[in-house]
């Protein structure tokens, strides 16, 4: 069963119909439930004010990726869209570890259920979390030695000799994976990462799962299923 791939298609509101609530497609019922024809969400939904979307923005983490936090910062809510979703531009100052703090400009989407995500498609130019338009940044945009970075290839490599399902027919996993921490110190003190990784001819499709690099190897719900975790039901990717 296609549990932890992700496929964001306009049109997967139609293709759930009554398997809504138990796939892994974006767009069915994640996070949520199918009641009198249509999607219902069980969670409650934020109201974001720009007080809101300054404290989510202070707090927001973007490590190991983007190592640093955001400052000094005035936010506002300049659209909203639907499901109390909203986008906040903020301005304030960067500050990261060994580098001299810089004014930013970043556009964050704020979902209606209280998540934060960089924004790229606007003011990229200026945002630290954004390695160009429409694209946020990656461990590998900072060097290929970080864990993350070997994470990420270590996790195509295992997606691509079988370790996890196989993709759909016609199709196979491909770069880029964009891996960021979940758990800190998640497996023997380690970082446990969720990674998103590409599925061929399918521009919006993805396999998502989680893995941590101990002592020289990767570990992952196959290897050690008692310590890493695997997507069981509805899940809203993060990103």
């Amino acid at each position: 069963m296609w549990r932890s791939v992700v496929l964001l298609i306009a049109f997967a509101a139609v293709a759930c119909s009554t398997a809504c609530g138990s796939s892994g497609f974006v767009g069915d019922c994640s996070g949520g439930q199918y009641s009198g024809g249509r999607c219902v969400s069980t969670q409650p939904a934020i109201r974001w004010t720009a007080a809101k979307a300054r404290a989510a923005a202070l707090a927001f983490d973007f490590s190991p990726m983007v190592p640093g936090r955001l400052t000094k910062v005035r936010c506002r809510i300049v659209a909203r869209s639907a499901a109390s979703g909203a986008r906040t531009l903020c301005r304030g100052v960067f500050a990261s570890p060994g580098q001299s703090d810089r004014p930013v400009v970043v556009a964050f989407d704020l979902s209606g259920i209280g998540a934060i995500n960089p924004d790229c498609s606007v003011n990229w130019q200026t945002s630290p979390y954004c390695s160009g338009r429409n694209r946020t940044a990656t461990s590998s945009d900072a060097g290929s030695g970080s864990d993350a970075t070997v994470v990420e290839r270590e996790m195509l490599k295992a997606a691509k000799d079988g370790a996890f399902q196989p993709p759909p027919a016609g199709h196979h996993y491909a770069a880029p994976v964009e891996c960021r921490v979940d758990q800190a110190h998640g497996f023997h003190g380690q970082p446990i990462y969720l990674c998103k990784i590409a599925i061929s001819k399918l521009p919006y499709g993805y396999l998502w799962e989680w893995g941590a690099w101990y002592e020289g190897s990767l570990h992952t719900h196959t290897t050690d299923p008692q310590s890493i975790r695997t997507i069981t039901g509805p899940f809203d990717p993060p990103w």
